[in-house]
């Protein structure tokens, strides 16, 4: 995928570099692929689709990236208001929709104050990586969620350009302990589910799953592997709660330095 100048491969043959940025790249795909579409999201996700396979490749070798033609060939087919149609299928107009995008919608109990001790631990992870949502967010969401994974692994892979092992160390354990317990507490179960639909988002649905899978795999976590159960809402069906930004689930840009 990329050749980097001065840097030393792993044991493994690996360039430490080179892995970083490919699983940048492939948060950042998830992240765009999962927000609610704009004008030009599709040929822009086509775009990205081209050097998608190589990143995968050295992000998560074990991932089929046929898994990659899928999500081109089924994006490719559609326009950008098809995509956003698809969006609001799956996700909905508000954050109760059929498969919300929001993690604390899933749980095995009803008790609030366990959601917002959830949500309080997610701002507490990104204060610590220098950021913090801007007022009325929510940091529960996949795309946030994604993207913030996005941001370490790019700073990590800045680490091991410098030689840092310090902050190489620390980006990694934050990484490992976000998706302990965060992204990858959920969000492969989640992708499952949206993978067992039809349409681009489906394709999208088994790519992340496949990739979120082998990132704990990477840090010997055990990826969510039954069901997941929505929580019972505190508020009526005719009192949902919009996510207040348009016509969709669409936080980003959320997070400020």
């Amino acid at each position: 995928m990329c050749a980097q100048s001065g840097t030393s491969t792993g044991s493994d043959g690996h360039d430490p570099v080179c892995e970083a940025l490919a699983r940048s790249l492939m948060y950042r795909f998830l992240a765009r692929a999962l927000r609610h579409p704009e004008p030009g999201t599709v040929a822009e996700l086509i775009d990205a689709c081209s050097s998608l396979q190589a990143a995968l490749e050295d992000a998560a070798p074990e991932v089929p990236t046929s898994l990659v033609s899928e999500v081109a060939d089924e994006i490719d087919a559609i326009s950008d208001d098809e995509f956003a149609a698809e969006h609001v299928r799956l996700f909905g107009h508000v954050v109760r929709g059929a498969l919300p995008c929001y993690e604390t919608e899933y749980g095995s109990g009803d008790d609030g104050l366990l959601q917002a001790h959830e949500l309080a631990d997610l701002g507490a992870f990104y204060e610590v990586a220098g950021l913090r949502l801007r007022h009325g967010e929510r940091g529960d969401h996949a795309v946030l969620e994604c993207e913030f994974l996005q941001y370490l692994t790019r700073k990590e892979a800045h680490g091991h350009e410098q030689d840092d092992e310090r902050m190489v160390q620390a980006l990694r354990d934050l990484e490992r302990g976000f998706l302990e317990s965060h992204l990858g507490r959920w969000a492969p179960a989640w992708l499952r589910r949206v993978g067992e639909e039809s349409g681009p988002l489906a394709a999208v649905g088994r790519l992340g799953d496949a990739f979120l899978t082998a990132e704990c795999r990477r840090f010997q976590l055990a990826a969510l592997d039954e069901p997941l159960v929505l929580r019972v809402p505190l508020m009526g069906p005719d009192e949902a709660m919009s996510c207040g930004v348009g016509p969709a689930p669409a936080p980003s840009p959320a997070m400020e330095v």
